[in-house]
């Protein structure tokens, strides 16, 4: 590991082949007009340092720290035509609280976003998902399928921060003849991988969101209060089921205050952490959407941190009478047959809604969005 050098190369995704042995669900994406691949996204991330305090209010400040390389996971689950994108990608934090990579963010949300013709990506973050060596033991990557993913590896969860910025670039960023020979210079791709390539192929996103839950909430809420001024990827966070902390910003998912805030005199730890729980802060560069349930505020004691006045760019909201993992996150999908019956009547539907030809990304998909909007769709 070395020093992080300001202006450095973009990581590079390169297609992981033949099927993803972990599919979306009981349903075929391929039949909903939807394309799942695999890429492994290799480059040199970054590690942050706390410069001062760790504040209640979430005004924290970090420094790169140190660099070390890295080869992680993405897994895109997009419309297989630009016709029928909506010019929107939900980036998610794949969760590892069970020692193996879930989404639970997908699994809650997936209906919607097909619906709305909006891309997924899943970013395999974190060192636990891939490596384990997390809170529990699980089927982590390298454990379930060893020879698929061996090429992977991940230096810790300090540099998921920079790697969860890397992908939402490698999603933005095209890759040229020139940007594809530029990463094989940077790092030899994996063998079988081909080339660099765009993981999101012809789409040109609009807009990307960040989503995390759980664990991973706790993470993207260091993301934004620390990391987001120095990478400025993403246009908006999903904040979903956080607790009453952050991720620490170099250990991980730990009890983040007590080691990381300096006294006053700058002398060490403080003996206490600060009561109230640690917010959003208050000047977030773009907006940040924070969704609780019942649970969450209760048991995890995020409704401590949920106290403070909303900011203009965030919105904070609960939902009554609800569990922090519900029986979609518990069972993957609670009537998979309905689900999948549910999913392929919106083929049909969807087909008669499309505009045809290629659609102009910034004045082709405003009114199909509207559409969108107003149309009634199976459950």
């Amino acid at each position: 590991m070395g020093s992080p050098e300001s202006g450095a190369a973009s990581a590079v995704a390169y297609p992981l082949p033949g099927p993803n042995p972990a599919p979306a669900g009981a349903y075929d994406l391929h039949e909903l007009g939807y394309l799942e691949q695999e890429f492994v996204l290799r480059g040199s991330a970054t590690s942050y340092r706390l410069a001062g305090d760790r504040s209640p209010d979430g005004r924290w400040a970090a420094l790169p720290h140190q660099a070390a390389p890295f080869a992680t996971r993405l897994i895109v689950r997009r419309p297989a035509g630009e016709a029928a994108f909506s010019g929107t990608v939900v980036v998610e934090w794949l969760n590892v609280s069970g020692g193996l990579d879930a989404a639970p963010d997908w699994m809650l949300t997936h209906t919607h976003l097909i619906r709305r013709g909006h891309a997924w990506v899943g970013v395999s973050a974190q060192r636990a998902g891939i490596e384990g060596g997390g809170l529990v033991g699980g089927l982590h990557l390298k454990k379930a399928f060893p020879d698929r993913y061996a090429l992977l590896d991940h230096p810790g969860d300090a540099w998921s921060f920079d790697i969860f910025s890397h992908a939402g670039r490698a999603l933005t960023s095209p890759r040229t003849e020139a940007g594809a020979n530029a990463g094989r210079a940077l790092t030899n791709p994996p063998a079988g991988a081909g080339a660099g390539a765009a993981p999101l192929g012809p789409l040109r996103p609009d807009r990307l969101l960040a989503t995390g839950h759980s664990q991973s909430a706790a993470f993207l809420m260091t993301y934004v209060n620390a990391i987001d001024r120095h990478a400025a990827v993403y246009d908006g966070f999903h904040v979903h089921g956080r607790g009453a902390d952050g991720a620490c910003i170099d250990r991980g998912f730990r009890p983040a205050r007590r080691r990381e805030q300096t006294s006053a005199s700058g002398g060490g730890s403080s003996p206490e952490p600060p009561r109230g729980g640690e917010r959003i802060r208050a000047d977030v560069r773009v907006p940040v959407l924070v969704l609780q349930t019942e649970t969450d505020v209760a048991l995890l004691g995020s409704g401590l941190a949920l106290r403070q006045r909303t900011a203009s760019r965030g919105q904070a909201g609960r939902v009554a009478e609800a569990d922090h993992a519900d029986d979609c996150g518990r069972h993957r999908l609670p009537d998979q047959q309905r689900t999948a019956a549910a999913l392929r009547g919106l083929r049909g539907h969807r087909a008669s809604q499309r505009v045809g030809g290629r659609r102009n990304a910034s004045a082709g998909r405003a009114p199909a969005r509207r559409e969108a909007g107003r149309r009634r769709l199976p459950p």
